[in-house]
């Protein structure tokens, strides 16, 4: 946690993503106040397509903000699908065997949950 609070690029990425999730949330709370209740499609569109945003900030959040924090952790760690010497697929049974790996995705996961809190405010 210390490397994370030290080092200002880190900390700027991880408040950076969050930042994107709060502003999908106003984004969609301020989309959803203006749609009448009975536009059902629409409420529907508005719902996917905040949906496919929030999806791409969990992308962004894992390969430029999670992985360079696992790096600092675990320097001989490797983003899944990213780097350059990682060309064979990996089988999802072998996953955990890789340094770093558990890390990176109890972060992903930690950072999607709070992602949809953030966003379920939005509905608030």
């Amino acid at each position: 946690m210390r490397k994370i609070v030290s080092d200002e690029a880190l900390l700027k990425g991880l408040l950076q993503s969050l930042a994107y999730y709060m502003f999908i949330a106003s984004l969609l709370k301020l989309m959803l106040t203006n749609t009448p209740p009975e536009a059902f499609t629409e409420r529907l569109m508005i719902l996917i397509s905040f949906g496919l945003l929030s999806f791409l900030a969990l992308i962004y959040s894992m390969v430029h903000v999670l992985g360079p924090i696992v790096k600092s952790y675990h320097p001989e760690f490797e983003i899944p699908f990213t780097e350059k010497g990682n060309q064979q697929p990996i089988p999802i049974t072998k996953l955990h065997l890789f340094p770093g790996m558990p890390t990176w995705i109890l972060l992903v996961l930690a950072n999607f949950l709070v992602g949809a809190y953030i966003m379920g405010l939005g509905f608030l």
